[in-house]
C-alpha cells in the first residue's frame, strides 16, 4: 500500500510539472509577441519623433531666415502643376511639359516629395520676382542624378540674352552671374542627393560655392543687381529668353526645395540649410 500510495504522489506531481512546463511555454510567447509589439511600437515612435524633429527644426530655420527669404519652394505638392512659394511672396511656379511628381519613396526621401525632371523638355517656370533685382544673394536647392551624358541644368535666370544667374552642367559645374563665368570643376552626378548653395556678395562680385555643407571655392564675377526681365526656370538652359531649349543642356535626375535668398548667407547658416536637409534627403542612403 505504501509502494502504491507513493506511486500515485509522483503521477500526480508528474502532471502538475507538465502542466506547469505548458504554461511557462505559453507564458513565453506572450511575452515574445507582446515584446514585438512593442518594438513595433517604439520604431513607429522613434520614426514619428524624428519626422517631428525634422519637422520643428525646420520651422525654426525658416523662422531665423525667413526675413530674407524671397522663394522657398519645397516641391511637397506632390500633384498638380503649381509649386508654391512657402517663403509667403506668392512666386508661386508652374509645371510645364511634364514633370513628374515622385513619391515620397520614389525620392529616397525621409520627407515628402519631390521632382523628377527627364532631360527632355519639361521645367518649371518660376516667378521672377524671386530673383530680379537682387544684389546679394543665395541659391540652393537638392538634386540627385547619375547622368553622365548631359550638361545639365538646375535653375536658370535671364534678362534678354544673358546668363544673369545659372549654375550650368552638373558634370563639371560652371556657375554664371552676369555674363561672366566661373568653371568650378565640380561633379555634381554621383547618384545620391546633393546640396548645392551658391553665394554672391552683388558689391565686390565674390562667389562662393558650398556642396554638401562644405566650402568647395569662390570666384570673382560681375558685381551688380541682377535683372532678371526674361524668366526664371528650373530644370532647363534657356538658350532664347524663356525657350530655346536643348535636350544636351536639360537637367534629368530629381530636383528638391529650391530656395532663393536676398543676402550672401554665412558658412553657419548654409551648414543650417544642410542639416536641415539631412533630415530629408539623407534619411533612405
Amino acid at each position: 500500500m505504501i509502494v502504491y500510495h507513493n506511486l500515485s504522489m509522483h503521477r500526480k506531481l508528474h502532471n502538475e510539472s507538465a502542466f506547469t512546463l505548458i504554461e511557462l511555454l505559453v507564458v513565453i510567447a506572450i511575452i515574445g509577441l507582446l515584446s514585438s509589439i512593442v518594438l513595433v511600437n517604439l520604431q513607429g515612435t522613434r520614426q514619428r519623433g524624428r519626422e517631428a524633429a525634422g519637422k520643428q527644426f525646420s520651422s525654426s530655420l525658416q523662422n531665423a531666415l525667413g526675413s530674407e527669404a524671397m522663394g522657398i519652394w519645397r516641391l511637397d505638392e506632390g500633384s498638380g502643376t503649381t509649386v508654391y512659394d512657402n517663403a509667403g511672396y506668392g512666386n508661386n511656379g508652374t509645371l510645364t511639359n511634364g514633370p513628374v511628381w515622385q513619391t515620397e519613396a520614389q525620392c529616397g526621401l525621409g520627407l515628402g516629395s519631390c521632382l523628377l525632371f527627364d532631360g527632355s523638355d519639361d521645367y518649371v517656370n518660376l516667378d521672377t520676382d524671386a530673383m530680379n533685382g537682387l544684389n546679394d544673394f543665395t541659391v540652393s536647392y537638392w538634386m540627385k542624378t547619375s547622368d553622365t551624358t548631359k550638361a545639365g541644368t538646375a535653375i536658370h535666370a535671364t534678362n534678354t540674352g544673358n546668363n544673369e544667374f545659372i549654375p550650368y552642367n552638373y558634370r563639371s559645374l560652371q556657375v554664371y552671374v552676369k555674363d561672366t563665368v566661373w568653371s568650378t570643376g565640380e561633379a555634381l552626378n554621383n547618384g545620391n542627393w546633393r546640396f548645392i548653395a551658391i553665394t554672391r556678395n552683388g558689391t565686390t562680385g565674390k562667389v562662393e560655392l558650398f556642396v554638401d555643407g562644405a566650402l568647395e571655392g569662390s570666384s570673382t564675377l560681375a558685381a551688380g543687381s541682377l535683372n532678371v526681365g526674361g524668366c526664371l526656370v528650373l530644370g532647363q538652359e534657356q538658350d532664347a529668353v524663356c525657350g530655346g531649349f536643348d535636350t544636351t543642356q536639360a537637367f534629368l535626375g530629381l530636383l528638391d526645395d529650391v530656395r532663393i535668398y536676398a543676402t550672401d548667407l554665412t558658412l553657419a547658416k548654409i551648414q543650417q540649410l544642410y542639416a536641415e536637409g539631412i533630415q530629408r534627403h539623407l534619411a533612405e542612403q
